[in-house]
């Protein structure tokens, strides 16, 4: 995929690992079966007004772009949510409402 950018837009991308828990009941753990087993990686890309992340989902990946968020940084695409701020993230599907995943970002090597 090519991304048209302004000349001299400066692209910056942060790769962070997250350990998402999946156990609060069988709803959850749906959701969370869509996401890798074990760590979660998610990649950031920001360039100029333009701010995505790439998601792991059901096995493929998912570029979802930066909505407007009342706290945090909230990233939509299809029918899902990532919404992170500081060292937690919370993957939810718009069509389950009351469901989501809890993420935290993990320490130590990847």
């Amino acid at each position: 995929m090519h991304i048209p950018l302004d000349p001299g837009t400066e692209v910056t991308r942060l790769d962070v690992v997250y350990r998402c828990d999946g156990d609060e009941g069988k709803a959850n753990r749906d959701l969370r079966s869509r996401l890798p087993a074990g760590d979660v990686e998610v990649s950031y890309l920001n360039a100029g007004e333009n701010s995505l992340a790439v998601v792991p989902v059901t096995g493929k990946k998912l570029i979802l772009s930066n909505v407007i968020s009342g706290s945090g940084v909230r990233y939509a695409g299809g029918v899902y949510i990532w919404w992170s701020k500081g060292d937690t993230a919370q993957f939810a599907d718009v069509t389950s409402p009351d469901v989501s995943v809890s993420c935290v970002e993990k320490t130590g090597p990847k």
